[in-house]
This record gives structure tokens, sequence and C-alpha cells, in this order.
């Protein structure tokens, strides 16, 4: 028997999400571009002051640029600021030893590198996800005139929104392939600080969810905090209380103390941004990952193949640069119609048949919410910070995306599930380090 579960988006939430704050949303290129020849290029990145971690996004960068290093024959230097304060004669070494891409990814030195950026006017300098809130990267939007910096953002909602497919199918129709899942239809989000990232993060999710299990009941917990664990411990550790078999952690510096109530519970959690599955291997789901690695190694291979363009670039599962991290040990129980709908809605993105809404908590994001066919009520208070949301969609005829597959009486959809990057961390030979 086959069934359907059909999520309809009206005309006017494609003209919201294709058109809604379009000045952050939307790539916005400079009006030159850097020639480098690869061989003689010297690519510096400067880490944040606890140098390359294994897992921190510095380190992603570096293993991209090593498979680069391969491939073109480009020199590396690698720096690291003793402190926040000596960041600025960090950045001065790296341009005097000659680097002519220096690369950066520390939201906290945002302002050192665009003030780089306009003293050094031969040097391109590129700022990964070095924004942490909306409204502080639109000024540039608006009067961007710096041709020799690119700022990469990625669409966490698309992250979010993958996860969330797993979590709702999984949930419900699939809960009886684990004994961590439970029928009761439940599932959870802990957030420490809201920002602008883990608000679309959070998004996507909820839209995932109700996209193919619309009967879902989601509880979100809010700390205020990602620096206090005690408090990302219980917060968490009420969510399972209250029923819920997934919760999907989105706590920055916090996370491994929502990470350790999953683990102490012996139950299941997301993590994100990067795959967090070395915490716990047999709690963490999955996790919807940014995947930094690769989308430098392209932005880099197409710079050097056709040139550096400045500008603003958010980049998402169309560019290869968001996903989710492997199911490890849970990839032979997670049924194929949960993997098929993945990739049926990563593969509708890519086409341009669907489209996640961009929103902010700093720009305004009611233009978001009352001109589209998405309604969020948040009034029912539980615990503390805790609030039951709960997202409706319309049933309207016009564009509509069938995410239904053949199978029984199941309604699902598909899905892509992407390896994570090697993370082995093996550049002592291959690069040089600075410690400044």
């Amino acid at each position: 028997m086959k069934t359907k579960k059909v999520f309809s988006f009206t005309l006017i939430l494609f003209f919201i999400l294709l058109f809604a704050l379009p000045s952050v949303q939307q790539n916005i290129s400079g009006q030159s571009t850097f020639i480098l020849k690869p061989s003689e290029t010297t690519i510096g990145i400067i880490s944040d002051i606890d140098g390359f971690s294994k897992n921190n996004m510095s380190s992603n960068i570096l293993r991209s640029l090593i498979i680069l290093k391969k491939e073109f024959s480009s020199s590396i230097l690698m720096y690291t600021p003793q402190s926040v304060e000596n960041f600025s004669s960090t950045l001065d070494k790296a341009v005097n030893d000659g680097c002519d891409i220096i690369i950066v990814s520390t939201p906290k030195y945002k302002d050192y590198l665009i003030n780089a950026a306009s003293m050094y006017t031969s040097t391109f300098f590129i700022g990964v996800d070095i924004f942490l809130d909306d409204i502080s990267l639109k000024p540039f939007v608006d009067d961007f005139k710096l041709n020799n910096l690119a700022i990469i953002l990625y669409k966490e909602e698309e992250a979010g929104f993958l996860a969330g497919i797993v979590s709702g199918l999984l949930t419900n129709k699939f809960y009886s392939v684990s004994n961590k899942l439970n029928p009761e239809n439940i599932l959870g989000i802990i957030i420490g600080e809201q920002k602008d990232s883990l608000k679309r993060y959070s998004f996507g999710y909820k839209l995932g969810i109700l996209t193919v299990n619309p009967d879902c009941r989601i509880i979100e917990s809010i700390t205020d905090t990602s620096d206090d664990l005690y408090l990302i411990r219980k917060y968490t550790n009420q969510l399972y209380e209250q029923k819920v078999d997934i919760v999907f952690q989105l706590c920055e510096q916090g996370g491994p103390a929502a990470i350790q109530a999953a683990l102490l519970r012996d139950s299941l959690i997301i993590g994100y941004e990067i795959d967090q599955n070395f915490y716990a291997p047999d709690n963490i789901l999955t996790s919807a990952i940014k995947k930094i690695e690769s989308s430098i190694y392209h932005f880099l291979s197409d710079g050097f193949t056709s040139g550096f363009k400045s500008g603003i670039f958010r980049l998402g599962i169309k560019d290869g640069a968001i996903g989710l991290a492997s199911f490890y040990s849970y990839d032979l129980i997670i049924p194929e119609q949960v993997k098929d709908a993945i990739y049926t809605a990563a593969t509708a993105i890519i086409d341009g048949k669907l489209a996640i809404p961009f929103i902010s908590l700093t720009l305004d994001q009611n233009q978001v919410y009352d001109s589209t066919t998405l309604q969020l009520d948040n009034s029912q208070t539980t615990n503390d910070n805790q609030t039951q949301t709960t997202v409706s969609t319309s049933n309207d005829d016009s564009d509509s995306i069938d995410t239904s597959t053949d199978s029984d009486s199941n309604d699902d959809s598909n899905e892509e599930n992407s390896n994570p990057e090697d993370s082995d961390n093996t550049y002592n030979d291959q690069v040089e380090e600075n410690n400044s």
C-alpha cells in the first residue's frame, strides 16, 4: 500500500524564502577577482588561542589546506595567538611572512580581520563563520566595499531540517528499531544562548520533524547560557523525564554536558556543527554538521581555477557544505525509508524545489513568520524555560513536494547521509606552526 505525506508551500512562502531578508541570506559577490598561481601561493591560517585541537573549526580548515597542498603545491603557515589581545600582531606577522591568503574562523577576531583587509589590499582574507549575529553582518552586506575579503557562512536551517526528518520518522513510525525510542511521539531541543545560527538550526529541525510527523510534540528548553554545565545537564534530563526519546542539543561549549546527560540515561541525542560521535558513540544518533573541510577546500580550489571572488557566501546542501554525519553503529538499524527521506529532501533542496526559511533573532523575523503559512506557538510553558512549540503548515495546493516512498503503509521521504571527514591530526610534518 502506498501512502503519501505532502508538505505544501504557498507561493507567498516561496517569495519570502527567496526574497525576504535578501541582504543576509543570499550570496553577494564583490567587484574584483584575485588571481593567484597555486604553486606560488602561501596560505596562512590563524586559530584561536586553543590552537589546532583535533575537533575545532581551525583543525577542519587545516585538513582542507593539507589536501589542497597535495593537489596544488601551495604552502601553508599556521599561527596561534598567545592571547586575544595578541591577535592583531599575529595577523600582521602572517602578512609580513608573505601569506597571500589568510583564513580566520574565530568570531571574536572578525573586527581585526576586517580592519586588516582594509589595510593590506594585496592579501586576500577569508572569514569562516565569524559573525555570531545577523545584525552585525548587515552593514557589510548593504555596502560591501572590500574587494579582498570573502565571508563564508552556512545554512544551518538546512542541517536542522535533515536532522528533523530523521527524528520525526524514528520517534513515530520506527520507534521499535531501538529500545532507546518510545511510542510517545515526543522530541526535545536544548538550546544554550539564543543566537541567530542556533535559532536556524532549531527552526529547521522543527520544520523537518513536522514535515514527516505533523502530530509530534516538540519541547524546546532554553538555558540562556552555554557555560553553566549543571543547568544544561538538568534541563536535558528534564526533557528525557518528559518522555522525549531524542534530544537535539544546541549548547555550544556546553554541548558535552547535554551529551553526558544522554550518556548517563542511555538515551539518544543529536549533535551539531561538527560530528560529535566521539563524545558518546552509543548515544549520538547523528550530528547536523557544517562540512567545513570540504566547503573550504572547494572554495579555495575554485579560487585557484577561476579567481578568488570577494563577497558574502552563504553555503548549504547544494554547495556540499551542509549535511548529516554518519549514523555509525546505528546505521544497521536505521530503516531505508528514513535514509530515502533524507535523500529526497536534500535532492529537493539542491534542485530548488524546496527552500527552508531563513529566520533571524536580530533582524526582523516577523516578516518571515507573518507572511508564510508557518505559525509558531510558544505560549504553552512547561517548567523553567521550557516551551512546547508547535509548527503548523497549510495544505494549499500551490507548490507542493511529495516526500513519500513506496513501503507498505509508511509515509516517508528521502535522505542524504554524509560521512564525516577524516579527523586524524597528522599535520606536523606538512605545515609550519607559528605561535605568536
